[in-house]
């Protein structure tokens, strides 16, 4: 029965002109289970095509190749892979080692992708160094430093560790002098004795000293099969081979690939860095942002106070505009909102009395300072840690005021003693009596008010501030007569009156409600209580206007950031993919070196996504260590220009309520940006020609 056979091989393939030639023509042999057969002929004859169809390296246009009489022509490359790593050996005339690791690794590498333990690989690579008298002092060396000899001896080595059952050798002296020549040819003869070995010479000499049989081919054409000597036909001696669960080779190739390219993989290291360190900083600052300002907004001394109107929307007619008419709601309007009775003291607005307040200090008029109102002095209605200098007046007066430090930095930082308030408002009262018909009131104060206290307040889109008592106010107005409307109505009218009982359009109402918070604890729910409030009712305050400003120009940074950080991010990508599309062709012969050696896609993948994790997890150690030292210069910045305090938090501990779940998202991101970035050029490895990649030119 014949150990190997061709029978009927083709080959067509066209040359770099495109012209369609044939390799071989109908060729067919029987080779024995051993010996060394030589094939002599021509450059151009197809020698070399018979070896690579042999060692699946190129397939057959048509034709069969059997093996133990089982054709292995249509295997899958599962079986492929198996074959080329424990059934054959090839020795390739310019070598092909993986020339920057040393000659160890090189000859034990079918072994380790056989799954052999490395123990087991680097005891059976030294008995066969040393059954050649290889130099001891080698073993450890590249393989880019050793000479054109040693090269050879150990492309043998590497193809015999594994026992093959046929050895492949195309022209493994052509590049020799004599001397090693015969020392090469003396190994393979050797090694004939107990496996078939099919070489490929042009040295007739050589092939006369040692082949058992000569095939001759011409034009791709069988001429002669000469038998010097009786082959011995016994079957190969195969080892059993100690498998291990393990594959650390692709470990060590890995980091030989990370040395080689070193700038390339700095680069990429550098790419996700930088996108890495953005992302934790884009997290900390939408997290530490809102967190903040959840905080800072409560920081204003008028938070609890707010205004309720009546809003009606109404069409301007022969116009798509429209205009938002506004009064104060009558009382049934506001039987409505019993959630907002329950929290607030409800009050008259009284803004149209403060309308016409002038301040001045040494005679000098103070401009852009407003006048507003708290209910009381009591710290149950305002917040006395707001307060930076001074103490809350013991008394709800007018006479006692507190400023904000906007304010303060209008008197060049210093507490004045005393400041001189005006008020003055005019008030016409329309009576329809033709004798009467106009009576007009002024509302008309001038006192000196001293600064009991400054307060510290949320600094965004503040303005200078005097905030007086609502209460001491309100007892003014009660207290003060309109001279001219009582004499008419017979009547004291007080102005509290004017406010209480005018209609809810007049402008004295200023269209309005006050609302004071009546516990200043409760202000954390004051978006509860306003989203409490339905049309036609309308509620609002400076404090939360200044909030939601703030909030929306937070958001649409963190937008904006988002944005950039998806650009950079396709663009690491892109980088990380250039890289990875760039080791892979790079290394496209290395590759086809283990493909003929037996490794599959999975090896190839562990090689050059080891290589990626390191550079991702590289990466992502480096951003967990730098985000938080650019962090703590980035808040140092921002609290300088915007006088908020640790603005960026990066949630390394705990997000969304999951202990360290940002690094490890982070993490995970990484993985898979790194395994896409890997497996793509891996998937075009499976396209790579052998034959291409390992022709010799």
């Amino acid at each position: 029965m014949a150990f190997l056979e061709l029978r009927n091989l083709n080959k067509i393939y066209q040359n770099d002109k495109g012209i369609t030639q044939k390799a071989l023509s109908n060729f067919s042999v029987i080779f024995p289970s051993s010996g060394l057969i030589c094939i002599y002929g021509k450059s151009g004859s197809g020698k070399s095509t018979i070896l690579n169809l042999i060692g699946l390296i190129d397939t057959p246009s048509s034709g069969e190749i059997f093996l133990d009489n089982h054709s292995i022509t249509k295997w899958n490359e599962k079986k492929k892979n198996l074959f080329r790593n424990r059934d054959i050996g090839i020795i390739f005339q310019h070598y092909y080692l993986l020339e920057e690791e040393n000659v160890l690794l090189n000859i034990m590498l079918p072994m380790l992708i056989l799954g052999s333990k490395l123990s087991s690989a680097k005891e059976d690579a030294i008995t066969l160094l040393k059954g050649i008298n290889f130099p001891e002092y080698l073993y450890e060396k590249k393989c880019a430093d050793l000479s054109g000899g040693e090269k050879q001896r150990v492309a043998i080595l590497r193809s015999l560790i594994n026992n093959p059952k046929i050895l492949l050798a195309d022209e493994p002296t052509g590049a020799l002098d004599e001397k090693n020549s015969h020392l090469v040819m003396d190994i393979i003869k050797k090694a004939s004795r107990n496996r078939l070995v099919i070489l490929i010479s042009h040295n007739e000499e050589l092939v006369s000293k040692y082949a058992d049989r000569i095939i001759t081919i011409q034009d791709g054409k069988l001429q002669s099969n000469q038998i010097i000597k009786e082959e011995n036909n016994g079957l190969p001696f195969v080892k059993p081979l100690k498998m291990s669960m393990f594959k650390t080779w692709t470990n060590t190739l890995s980091k030989t690939n990370l040395k080689k390219g070193l700038k390339r993989n700095l680069l990429g290291i550098f790419a996700l860095l930088v996108s890495l360190t953005f992302s934790l900083l884009i997290s900390g600052f939408s997290y530490g942002a809102k967190h903040v300002l959840n905080q800072e907004t409560f920081n204003q001394f008028d938070y609890g106070c707010l205004t309720i109107c009546k809003e009606t929307t109404k069409k301007i007619e022969g116009s798509p505009l429209s205009i938002v008419q506004q009064m104060r709601p009558t009382q049934d309007e506001m039987k409505g909102v019993d959630i907002i009775k329950q929290s607030f003291f409800i009050e008259n607005n009284l803004d149209s009395l403060t309308s016409g307040v002038t301040l001045s200090y040494d005679g000098i008029k103070l401009d852009n300072i407003m006048y507003c109102p708290v209910y009381s002095f009591d710290e149950k209605t305002v917040d006395p840690n707001l307060i930076s200098t001074g103490t809350l007046p013991k008394t709800n007066n007018l006479v006692e005021v507190i400023i904000n430090e906007k304010c303060k930095e209008m008197f060049n930082g210093e507490i004045v003693n005393q400041l001189h308030l005006s008020m003055n408002y005019e008030y016409y009262y329309y009576t329809q009596d033709e004798r009467n018909p106009v009576i007009i009131d002024n509302w008309i104060y001038d006192f000196d008010v001293s600064i009991a206290a400054v307060v510290h307040e949320l600094d965004f889109l503040s303005t200078p501030k005097i905030f007086f008592s609502y209460i001491a106010l309100q007892e003014l107005a009660m207290n003060t007569i309109m001279k001219n409307r009582s004499i008419y109505e017979g009547l004291n009218y007080s102005w509290f009156d004017l406010v209480n009982h005018c209609p809810n359009n007049d402008q004295a109402s200023s269209y309005s409600y006050r609302l004071f918070l009546k516990d200043i604890a409760d202000k954390e729910y004051m978006k509860f209580y306003t989203s409490a409030v339905r049309a036609p009712l309308s509620i609002y305050s400076g404090a939360l206007t200044i909030s939601e400003a703030l909030f929306s120009l937070i958001d649409a940074a963190t937008i904006g950031m988002e944005l950039f950080l998806i650009l950079a991010l396709v663009g690491t990508s892109l980088i990380l993919g250039i890289i990875s599309f760039s080791n892979y062709t790079l290394d496209k012969r290395k590759i086809a070196i283990l493909r003929s050696l037996g490794s599959n896609q999975s090896d190839i993948l562990d090689i050059y996504g080891t290589q990626s994790l390191v550079l991702g997890f590289t990466s992502v150690v480096s951003a967990l260590i730098l985000s938080p030292l650019l962090s703590y210069l980035a808040n140092w910045i921002l609290l300088k220009y915007t006088n908020f305090n640790n603005l960026i938090q990066i949630p390394f501990f705990s997000f969304l309520g999951i202990p360290l779940f940002l690094p490890i998202l982070i993490l995970l991101f990484t993985i898979i940006l790194c395994f896409i970035s890997t497996l793509i050029p891996i998937v075009f490895s499976k396209k790579i020609c052998l034959k291409e990649e390992l022709t010799d030119k």
